[in-house]
């Protein structure tokens, strides 16, 4: 066996492919867990009697700010602790704070759930991804491709899922629903899984290395590469964009007359068709132009984003719910390409000591700015545009969103592309 093809070898083991699906499972509840909140907020709205505003803070700022304290933390001990260990305790800290959104008697204690339901996640994915480059080399953006994968599949099963199960026995029966199954998976995970080798590809670093490199340190050399530094901003945009798909189903109700079953059930059938494909594009991506140029890699991003927006613009403003939800696959499956290659490259250009950091500085980025910022902006603007467009002033707060921050995307990706040049 030659060199060079060892750790092709390697990658593909049944315990790999095991390993990897377990990971994937994980983002698929994570994503749901994350989701849920989104396809229960117009009852969630009915019973506290919330502004659109309010549901923007708890849905968006409320998750955004307490993922973005605890991720580096969480990442520091993931780079240099057991990461299977802390991958089950996240995955069942994240479940059960989803369960107990169901009990909420009040707006406070929803948000309080909602805290704890981003503190495990805080560190799910950087452990995830950082578990992922160990065991995957040549094919790291496609392994990153399939656990997004798993994450948008997980959004639209919930958004079907969550709808029906809210429907026929009420919003708080669908958190614990959706909850429960994390559980079981961050059991299996202790048990069964091992803790991959570090530093298999990319740059070595020795253990004393590891050691000396404080935390300041690690954070501070990340952000000293500007093309990694505008790369975590380009995703953080393209999260906000991605984050329209929390008022989504609200939209369908208010713009379209649908109930909350129809406006989940045909979600979910529009993230369910356009599933993974974006993703497992962005990797394909990644890998195969990657190899020539990985800032030919950002700058395809950037085109991406652009023709997002007017894909988006047709979502929301066709009168038919049919037409809509064609332009939902087509607009879900260009807007999540961004993905892969961001997180491939927060990984490529560290130590591997530093890809935990690295990842949890882009979820923090994302989660903060995009996930965060994205819904409560929306929210705010609903309200603001109310004495103009009535109920349809979600749909124009939408379009705000999505032209706004899909520009500040294509925008920063292809600034991140020319330093990238300049750094080869």
């Amino acid at each position: 066996m030659t060199a060079s093809s060892a750790p092709a070898t390697r990658e593909f083991t049944p315990y790999n492919a095991y390993a990897l699906t377990l990971i994937c499972c994980g983002f698929f509840l994570s994503y749901a867990d994350r989701q849920i909140l989104g396809v229960l907020l117009t009852p969630i709205k009915s019973e506290f009697q919330l502004s659109d505003t309010v549901l923007g803070l708890v849905s968006g700022l409320g998750f955004g700010v307490f993922y973005s304290l605890l991720s580096l933390p969480l990442a520091r001990f993931a780079d240099h602790s057991n990461r299977k260990n802390l991958l089950a305790v996240c995955i069942g800290l994240w479940s059960a704070a989803t369960a107990l959104c169901g009990t909420a008697g009040s707006t406070l204690h929803l948000l309080v759930a909602r805290m704890f339901v981003a503190v495990g996640e805080a560190g799910g994915t950087p452990t995830s991804i950082s578990m992922l480059s160990d065991l995957f080399s040549k094919s790291r953006g496609v392994a990153i491709a399939c656990y997004n994968a798993a994450g948008s599949l997980g959004g639209a099963a919930v958004a079907v899922l969550g709808a029906w199960v809210a429907s026929e026995y009420g919003w708080r029966s669908a958190f614990v629903v959706v909850g429960a199954p994390g559980i079981v998976l961050g059991t299996l995970i202790l048990l069964t899984l091992r803790e991959p080798r570090r530093g298999t590809q990319g740059t070595s670093t020795s253990d004393a290395e590891s050691t000396r490199l404080g935390s300041l340190q690690s954070v501070g050399m990340i952000l000293s590469n500007p093309a990694l530094v505008f790369c975590i901003l380009g995703g953080a945009a393209s999260s906000a964009v991605i984050a329209m798909t929390t008022w989504l189903p609200s939209f369908l109700q208010r713009s379209h007359g649908l109930s909350l079953a129809q406006a989940g059930g045909a979600l979910g059938v529009g993230m369910l068709i356009a599933g993974p494909f974006g993703e497992l594009a962005g990797g394909l991506l990644n890998d195969r132009l990657g190899k020539r140029s990985p800032a030919a890699v950002l700058q395809a991003v950037a085109v991406v984003s652009l023709v997002t927006i007017p894909v988006g613009l047709a979502m929301l403003l066709v009168s038919s719910v049919g037409m809509a939800m064609t332009f939902l696959v087509i607009w879900r499956l260009l807007a999540t390409v961004f993905v892969p290659p961001t997180w491939a490259l927060s990984q490529a250009l560290v130590r591997p000591d530093q890809r935990a950091t690295s990842q949890a500085l882009t979820g923090m980025a994302g989660n903060l700015l995009g996930y965060g910022c994205g819904p409560a902006v929306t929210g705010w603007l609903s309200e603001l545009l109310r004495p103009f467009y009535g109920n349809d002033s979600l749909r124009w707060a939408i379009v705000a969103s999505l032209t706004l921050f899909g520009l500040a995307a294509a925008v920063v990706y292809a600034r991140a592309a020319r330093n990238l040049r300049r750094m080869n």
